[in-house]
């Protein structure tokens, strides 16, 4: 992967310097509202301040006022002049700037400036919240800081001094956006002006961050110390705390935490440290993206062809993200076969590359490492998209009328159950590791796959809440599990091997026709018909009774359904049948049901989570029938 990033970074570099290749992307839009830089103007013969919020972001805007994010590391002194906020520049850019070294003539200015348009707090207010912005001197709060910090005091009821701090910055700020007439929802960029020039043109500021991601030098070009990459002997370190994407581990407790350093695990030296910069940079901009609760880099790592230039990286990245974006979610694709032959064309280069898939979570201002998908050939999207069409193909043909969505990688997301708090998955190692057999043609359990189909089922029976489950009925999840298998099976990833399986069934025509085409051999029938009772004796229960109840469901386990249970639901079913008075239309189904129990019962190699998947599958095909024919015109009685 770390390679991949780094030709990466060797295609912009061989157009931009390194500080150009650092600039982060600003959308000019957001929200559907134009978005604007703040300048933060310090004018220091006059001894004024002037907050400007006229100028409206564009393309060039980054580039212009060098926004290149923020200082690595959540701990780390953030001292850029361009920032996404303006809290940094109220209390923490000036200072920390101050005991930085930029030359005798700009630290006298950073000096001045926290001297004469800063308030010191004093000694109970630590490093980079002891000075703040003094905007009421200049009129653009109507409170000074000192009422401020007792306001939120009083409110707060504690002596903590972050929770105080971010309480006064929160009220500097809404009364700024009341003085300038300007939301902070339209505001992306905030940065800072001495007399007119933005610090970001200042050739000793460019100095200064050039060296802050240079990573520094080693202490002399010892031979045992070279690069990782490349081998230099040159300008090597150990010291990347620069690297937004993290690649190994050095704050934890670990066996390799009691070496003296980590100079033999991961060294670079100062070209490699520029291209991974830039190569990271492009990733951030150009190839992040989501899949449900997850993010995801998607790195290419070309293995041969022609030299790449910009404009061939950007149109590959283009197609790499496109195509990954599609096949999470086909269902707005009306001309879905058209659009797999031009899917298959367009991952046809002219270069060969492989795709690694970093699935990470924002800790901070660094990554934290999910799951890394390494060496995926992209054309794998196009055997997605080809599994997902035929799936609907043979749906359409054993359930013709039923609405369902197409598989695609979001699908499965909902196949197993994850608590999610406050909006992150919090349990994702198995949806993990089904992607990643989706994605490398791995293998997939179908036993464990199952299992957390009936999990899923169990929750949404009794309407767990925290999970990821969907607000939908048992027999939805059910049919789209079914046609996830389908899938699974025509991408060749199921452990279970796919037989055309042959013998004599005595059902209706739609039954037999749907049996077949989910490939059920005998004892998954004998489940699976079991279930269409149930569902049968339900939907009469709901014709009775109304309001959704369906008291026959009562008698399944859905933590499973061992072979007792199963008996025992099957002797059941004749008097249900009876009960309702529809046995006459279900003798022949129960009979078969019975015959191929019986037949089986001695050799029965299903377990209990099983069992109760297809009964389920039977009970979801018997509820969803009606409703077929109820669309299709047709009498629900049928």
């Amino acid at each position: 992967m770390i390679e991949g990033i780094m030709q990466i970074g060797q295609v912009i570099l061989d157009e931009k310097d390194i500080l150009a290749s650092l600039i982060k992307e600003v959308e000019p839009v957001r929200r559907n509202k134009q978005q604007h830089v703040m300048k933060i103007k310090f004018y220091t013969k006059e001894e004024k301040l002037e907050l400007d919020a006229k100028e409206e972001i564009d393309e060039n805007t980054a580039e212009k006022y060098m926004f290149i994010g923020s200082v690595n590391g959540p701990n780390s002194p953030q001292w850029y002049a361009t920032s996404s906020s303006i809290n940094y520049h109220i209390s923490e850019t000036i200072y920390n700037m101050s005991h930085m070294d930029f030359g005798e003539s700009f630290n006298e200015k950073i000096k001045k400036l926290l001297n004469e348009y800063y308030i010191d707090l004093g000694e109970n207010y630590k490093n980079k919240n002891r000075y703040m912005l003094n905007l009421y001197k200049f009129g653009y709060v109507n409170s000074s800081i000192g009422d401020l910090l007792k306001q939120s005091e009083e409110e707060i009821n504690s002596k903590d001094e972050k929770k105080i701090i971010e309480s006064v910055k929160k009220k500097i700020q809404k009364q700024i956006e009341e003085k300038l007439g300007i939301s902070f929802n339209e505001i992306s960029l905030f940065t800072i002006f001495i007399d007119d020039i933005p610090i970001t043109n200042c050739k000793e500021y460019k100095e200064a961050v050039l060296k802050s991601k240079s990573g520094g030098k080693s202490k002399k070009p010892e031979e045992h110390k070279k690069c990782f990459m490349c081998g230099s002997t040159e300008d090597v370190t150990s010291k990347l705390s620069d690297m937004k994407i993290k690649y190994f581990t050095t704050n934890q407790v670990i066996f390799a935490s009691g070496l003296s350093d980590y100079d033999k695990n991961m060294m670079l030296c100062k070209d490699c440290i520029n291209r991974l910069l830039a190569g990271e940079n492009y990733v951030q901009n150009n190839l992040d993206t989501r899949l449900m609760d997850f993010n995801v880099y998607l790195i290419p790592h070309f293995i041969w062809g022609k030299p790449l230039s910009k404009s061939e990286l950007d149109s590959g990245s283009n197609v790499i993200k496109r195509s990954f974006n599609t096949v999470k979610n086909f269902n707005n694709i009306e001309d879905f076969k058209d659009y797999i032959e031009n899917m298959k064309d367009s991952l046809d280069e002219d270069y060969y590359y492989l795709v690694n898939f970093f699935f990470y979570k924002k800790m901070n201002q660094a990554t934290k490492v999910q799951k890394l998908i390494k060496d995926v050939n992209p054309s794998i999207f196009y055997k997605i998209a080809e599994a997902s069409y035929e799936t609907e193909e043979l749906m359409q043909n054993i359930l013709a009328g039923y609405r369902y969505n197409r598989i695609s990688l979001e699908s499965f997301y909902y196949f197993t159950p994850i608590r999610v708090k406050s909006g992150e998955a919090m349990q994702y190692r198995s949806l993990l590791q089904w992607y990643e057999a989706i994605l490398t043609q791995g293998k997939i359990k179908k036993r464990n796959f199952i299992n957390h189909i009936v999990q899923c089922t169990y929750k949404e029976y009794f309407n767990k809440e925290g999970y990821n489950i969907q607000k939908v009925k048992i027999h939805d999840t059910v049919i789209k599990a079914s046609m996830a298998i389908k899938f699974l099976e025509r991408m060749r990833i199921m452990d279970e091997e796919v037989k055309n399986l042959e013998f004599d069934l005595t059902v209706r025509e739609d039954l037999k026709n749907y049996i077949k085409g989910l490939n059920y051999d005998e004892q998954k029938t004998s489940m699976f018909l079991l279930g269409y009772l149930v569902g049968e004796v339900g939907n009469a229960q709901y014709k009775r009774m109304g309001e959704d109840k369906k008291p026959i469901l009562n008698k399944i386990n859905f933590s499973g359904m061992d072979k007792q249970k199963v008996i025992r639901l099957s002797n059941e079913m004749v008097n249900k049948l009876k009960q309702e008075k529809i046995l006459k239309y279900n003798e022949i189904v129960f009979g078969e049901h019975k015959r191929l129990f019986d037949k089986n019962e001695d050799k029965w190699k299903m377990n209990k989570q099983e069992n109760l998947f297809y009964i389920l599958s039977g009970y979801s095909y018997a509820t969803v029938r009606p409703m077929i024919n109820k669309n299709n015109g047709g009498n629900d009685n049928e």
